[in-house]
């Protein structure tokens, strides 16, 4: 059965939820009779069928796209009947889950419809209705917002009043995501208004909850956004409000006199009818929820875990408290002596997987807003217990093969499950005393191996990627093609109720990760790491595997709301930092404008600038490298980070250890840069770390010593900045440093992708393109791109790849570009880390021509003459640059380059 709760706010058309959709069945049979009567074409069936039944099950894909062919040979004369083609076909494709073959159609199917044509209106309606759904799917929050809007506008003139209010309704919850709380309560205000005379069509009592709840989760989320102090009047007023409008949804949600499913009550409107469609809802439990009464029993307890949290937030802790246990007890989420404690739970079935994580998330939320107010430490246990459930459940659910229930579509709300257990984890470790050194010790160790699998749930999403990528005929063999047939091969037993193949195909799935897990082969391997792999290394491992020498400490950012936190590690110590972030967006705001003032490249700091700078270096670094050891600070050079949320896009070197200059003017050599005392370098997680590190050594065995220079600088690209010099240093200073540089001038995407596995250096030199769509950002080769997309599927064998290239270490996504949540930035360079290169010198803004090409010069002088790792080869040519550079030494013309990943190292 395929994903009960994912589309429940979420959902394409006009249908509030997949479960209206099967309801629809049940109660409107005739309709499919009418739909289907003889004459019509197989799109016009299965478009008439969807219009009146929102039925979108069992369609006939290859009727679909030979009749889309035919329709658009014909032309204009057949463009309404190519639109519902289209149409169909992207639903069938996202009942698969294929969201990228819907985007395409969907783009075709806009390409040829306009807004202003009336008697199109009504398809280029549903395609910005489905658009808007696909990218929520996806995270692609303003593209949705924006598809949102047109379909509202459309439905409007259309004067369709249901489609109108589902897409409003679908909104609030969106914009409220996005922070846009006074526009969300206003529109969610005035839907759930107009939906109390919506009886009319059978999907109102589905739009009412949808709305009230969206509503609901408006004023939740702008309560959650106010400091966490629970005496803040703005705070307690959002909340409460919330829990008004979520107890009115209960009363509907329940349904009063016993109704099995929460549209019951609204539409009957006597007895007889009650009575009637008791019925119906009894038979519809009774066929997809394996007995009556089942969905009530689990809608209750989301209620009930809904409205402890509120009740949290209000401080009424009692009747959090109470809430709590009506939520767990029944799911089994309690022990029988100990209400709030959480015991061992087996994998629950794929109907009830996200709810399950969901309680146990409001759980870990409620027990510590409970300790927060009363300071026993056993709430805060407690708290740590059901959150570690939680996640054993989404650690195991992601090795599962589920397209019901799948993480992939449930990133941004399962995404927070690892950094909340690791926050718990840092306060236990923190309230800890030192007298309970063992037990302080392993909440240390929880915290970092919650923090570790956050970050390979984040990283894992980049498999995505390549199961949406089209598999031809040279790919099939590839691992992450066979499982994608598999989970096709499933997806299709599944809808056709086929249990026997069902079975035999998920003993296949097994059969292949089994295989995949012992396999030596290097594409499985990696496939394997990057997929399934959750094991992460220990404090052990970092120390005596990872780190350099005693000279390092690396830096783990936690961004975990409301208290972020940093753990840090050395040769002989560790511990954890609670970031004395500034109440609201403050912070951010900071960072924004750090960030904005780097893009002008002025001459000189000034004093607001360095004011600015000095802040983040105390919040981010200063407090993490104060709380390590005086012995082994004084001694340290290299800082190794792993980021989170929009630190990911912060240079740290080009932090300022000290507001005032050392010479007492704004002179940018005599400014007090982290870049002055450390070289840092950044690395996606611990574990990824290991993985490339261990590969990297792989590399260094194969005795390649090649270095292969693409390059084009054809301005029909889409740079705006000139790369002339960088361009000259590429064809013509590059070579001189080496004998082993190759340079492919005007290089095409068939060329790289003919030439670059069998170099151990490679160095772009093109435009770097960013996308709204991260995955389909790209590099502009002579008269082609190389997407994203494109590079997941190439297998590299270097050891380190060079970007000059703009903005290869970034995303537009978001007010902070901080990246897509459960996803972080998805940029070129780590597909590039993807396709098997395990260290990369990447870009985070544009890169400005001159002062980069003088950057790059010092780079691989440091990196091929002087034989340096190239984390220490980039830090001295940053240091040479500030000395030397006749161009402004403002950040933007060096901080730019990070070196990412473990450092590779080169023979002269």
């Amino acid at each position: 059965m395929k994903n009960i709760y994912t589309l429940r706010l979420f959902s394409p058309y006009k249908i509030c939820s997949v479960m209206t959709i099967r309801f629809s069945l049940l109660i409107f049979p005739v309709f499919f009779t009418l739909a289907c009567c003889k004459g019509q074409s197989c799109c016009e069936n299965a478009y008439t069928m969807f219009i009146n039944t929102g039925s979108t099950m069992n369609l006939d894909s290859s009727c679909l796209a030979k009749e889309e062919r035919e329709a658009a040979a014909i032309g204009q004369a057949a463009l309404e009947r190519r639109a519902k083609c289209l149409l169909m076909l992207s639903y069938d494709d996202l009942n698969s889950n294929r969201f990228e073959n819907a985007l395409q159609r969907l783009e075709v199917l806009k390409s040829f419809l306009s807004p202003s044509d009336a008697a199109h209106k009504q398809y280029t309606a549903d395609l910005y209705n489905l658009l808007a759904y696909i990218y929520n799917q996806q995270s692609y929050q303003s593209l949705a917002e924006a598809s949102y809007k047109e379909a509202i506008t459309l439905y409007k003139e259309l004067g369709m009043r249901d489609g109108q209010l589902i897409n409003e309704a679908n909104l609030v919850k969106l914009l409220a995501e996005q922070g846009k709380f006074s526009e969300a309560i206003d529109l969610g205000t005035r839907v759930c208004e107009e939906t109390k005379s919506l009886f009319s069509f059978f999907r109102s009592g589905e739009l009412k909850g949808t709305a009230a709840n969206n509503l609901a989760f408006a004023y939740s989320l702008q309560s959650q956004s106010y400091r966490a102090d629970m005496r803040t009047i703005e705070m307690r007023s959002s909340a409460e409000k919330a829990l008004e409008i979520f107890k009115k949804n209960v009363d509907i949600a329940s349904g009063i006199g016993g109704a099995p499913y929460r549209v019951t009550l609204l539409n009957a409107s006597n007895a007889a009818a009650l009575a009637e469609q008791y019925d119906v809802s009894r038979n519809f439990i009774q066929q997809y929820f394996d007995g009556p009464g089942k969905y009530p029993h689990v809608l209750n307890c989301a209620n009930f875990s809904s409205s402890a949290v509120l009740h949290a937030r209000t401080g009424s802790f009692d009747e959090a408290l109470s809430d709590l246990i009506n939520s767990c007890r029944p799911l089994g989420l309690a022990t029988s002596d100990d209400p709030l404690a959480t015991p061992e739970v087996n994998l629950p079935s794929g109907d009830t997987i996200q709810l399950f994580i969901a309680i146990l998330q409001n759980k870990g939320a409620v027990l510590h807003l409970h300790y927060n107010k009363h300071h026993q430490i056993e709430y805060l246990e407690k708290s740590l217990a059901a959150y570690e459930q939680a996640a054993k459940i989404l650690n195991n659910l992601q090795n599962e093969i589920f397209d019901e229930a799948s993480v992939i579509a449930q990133r941004l709300r399962f995404h927070s499950v690892y950094p909340n257990a690791a926050r718990i984890a840092a306060l236990l470790h923190q309230e800890t005393p030192t007298s309970e050194l063992k037990k302080k010790d392993e909440y240390w160790r929880k915290a970092f191996k919650y923090a570790e699998q956050g970050q390979g749930f984040v990283l894992r999403q980049n498999v995505r990627a390549a199961f949406e990528a089209e598999c031809n005929e040279y790919s099939t063999a590839e691992p992450h093609c066979r499982e994608k047939a598999l989970r096709d091969k499933l997806f299709q037993f599944r809808k056709l109720g086929a249990q026997d193949s069902i079975l035999a195909t998920l003993d296949e799935y097994y059969k292949f990760f089994h295989a995949l897990k012992t396999s030596s082969n290097p594409a499985d391997v990696q496939h394997y790491n990057q997929r399934f792999n959750h094991d992460v290394p220990s404090l052990e491992d970092v120390q005596q595997s990872l780190l350099p020498d005693h000279r390092a400490v690396f830096i783990e950012y936690v961004w975990s709301a409301p208290q972020p936190f940093a753990l840090w590690i050395t040769k002989k110590s560790k511990g954890v930092v609670l970031l004395d972030i500034p109440s609201g967006d403050k912070f951010w705001e900071d960072a924004k404008r750090y960030q904005e003032d780097w893009l002008k490249g002025e001459k000189d700091i000034g004093p607001s600038q360095r004011k600015i700078s000095n802040g983040l270096y105390k919040v981010l670094l200063g407090n993490v490298l104060n709380d390590i050891p005086a012995v082994e600070r004084r001694s340290l050079e290299r800082i190794v980070i792993s980021g989170d949320n929009g630190l990911r896009t912060i240079a740290f070197e080009a932090l300022l250890m000290d507001e005032v200059p050392a010479k007492g003017n704004s002179h940018q050599y005599d400014l007090n840069y982290v870049l002055k005392e450390y070289i840092v370098s950044y690395q996606y997680s611990a574990a990824l770390w290991r993985l490339q590190k261990e590969q990297l050594l792989s590399l260094e065995k194969s005795k390649r010593s090649r270095i292969g220079s693409f390059i084009n600088i054809d301005q029909t690209g889409c740079g705006t900045l000139q790369i002339d010099n960088l361009g000259q240093f590429s064809l013509k200073k590059l070579p001189t440093l080496s004998s082993q540089v190759i340079s492919f001038n005007s290089a095409t995407t068939e060329v790289f992708e003919k030439n670059a596995p069998s170099f151990d250096l490679l160095h772009f030199c093109m435009h770097g393109c960013l996308n709204a769509d991260p995955e389909l950002s790209y590099l502009s080769f002579k008269g082609n791109a190389m997407r994203v997309l494109d590079l997941y599927s190439i297998r590299l064998n270097a050891r380190l790849a060079v970007f000059a290239s703009c903005s290869t270490a970034k995303q537009l996504e978001g007010e902070h570009e901080s990246g897509i949540k459960g996803e972080g930035v998805i940029g070129l360079h780590r597909a590039v880390s993807y396709a098997g290169c395990p260290n990369v010198i990447a870009t985070l803004n544009e890169v400005r021509d001159k002062p980069s090409a003088l950057l790059l010069e010092y780079f691989y002088d440091n990196l091929l003459k002087d034989k340096m790792p190239t984390d220490e080869a980039l830090a001295k040519a940053k240091r040479d640059y500030l000395k030397y550079g006749k161009e402004s030494r403002h950040p933007l013309f060096w901080a730019n380059f990070i070196c990412v990943g473990p450092p590779a190292q080169f023979a002269r």
